[in-house]
């Protein structure tokens, strides 16, 4: 019987952390990313860019500085890339100085995309470019950005894909936090384990192992403290002892008693700082461990710890 509710609760237990694939994330780009547009007069080209980095604006410089360095490779010269950032925050039209000369440029359009894993960004633009060979140049509006309705629709349905994939991630991580603070309290560092760790992080081993040793010493002295003071208790309670027979027994039952109480205290104290662990432990699963069913050959079932090892 015994078994068979073993059985369930490892059972109950991998339901409960059952995570739905994650969809895979829709990829989006305007179509200029891929095909520049055609100039409408013979004044300007059109030049794209791409950057990424932790932060918009850093993702924008980049990909700002990506126009500038195809500018400086197309006309053969260098440019000045100095005020890239405060140019784009006070106007969309700037213009790059080099020694011999002043490049027009527009930015047309941008957007944004961020990884929902590692939080950086990578940024678009479309830049109308003055053509250096003319003296006089006319940018003329472009229709291909996000005043068009189709690409507006595109980029909501693009977010909020990435916002369902991003929920599906955090879903599935309460699912394992529970999973862990269960087994933990059970077990005193399996819910570390079941997490896993990164090469260069800390071991499961030190986490886990660490956790289950101290909880099993604090609850070992204590428990052998309070039968030592239960001992001293039935020498005082024995008929015919002496006076100071009976004063030292109740002396040191006080003493394992008191002695007793704090170790258990430490226990349960350790007891929540596991569990607290067990809950909020997030780090690269390189190597994990999880609770395991086996069927075995007779028929019956097999069940302990088995393992993951990312490669």
């Amino acid at each position: 019987m015994k078994r068979y509710i073993f059985v369930f609760a490892i059972l109950s237990a991998a339901v409960f952390t059952y995570a739905k694939p994650i969809p895979p994330k829709p990829s989006f780009r305007y179509d200029w990313c891929d095909q520049l547009p055609i100039p409408e007069n013979a004044t300007y080209v059109y030049t794209r860019g791409e950057g990424e980095g932790a932060t918009k604006p850093e993702a924008l410089d980049r990909a700002i500085l990506q126009v500038l360095n195809a500018t400086q490779d197309r006309l053969g010269k260098g440019v000045n890339t100095r005020e890239i950032h405060d140019a784009l925050v006070s106007g969309k039209e700037y213009t790059v100085e080099s020694r011999t000369m002043r490049i027009p440029v527009n930015k047309v359009c941008e957007f944004y995309k961020q990884d929902p894993k590692t939080h950086r960004w990578t940024a678009y633009i479309l830049c109308q470019v003055a053509n250096s060979a003319i003296e006089e140049y006319e940018f003329e509006p472009c229709q291909v950005c996000l005043n068009d309705s189709i690409f507006k629709a595109r980029m909501a349905r693009y977010n909020k894909a990435i916002a369902d994939s991003i929920q599906e991630v955090k879903n599935a991580q309460k699912r394992e936090d529970g999973l862990a603070l269960v087994e933990s309290f059970f077990i005193p560092g399996l819910g570390q384990m079941m997490k896993g760790s990164a090469h260069n992080k800390q071991s499961w081993m030190i986490e886990g192992g660490s956790t289950l040793a101290a909880e099993v010493v604090l609850f070992s002295i204590g428990a052998g403290t309070y039968l030592g003071a239960k001992k001293q208790e039935s020498i005082s309670n024995q008929w015919g002892i002496d006076y100071d027979t009976y004063t030292s027994a109740i002396k040191k039952k006080k003493a394992l008693l008191g002695t007793s109480y704090a170790f258990f205290g430490l226990a349960v104290v350790a007891h929540g700082v596991n569990l607290y662990r067990a809950y909020t432990l997030r780090e690269n699963k390189n190597i994990a461990f999880y609770p395991a069913i086996i069927p075995t050959a007779d028929q019956s079932f097999a069940y302990g710890l088995g393992a993951t090892i990312k490669f």
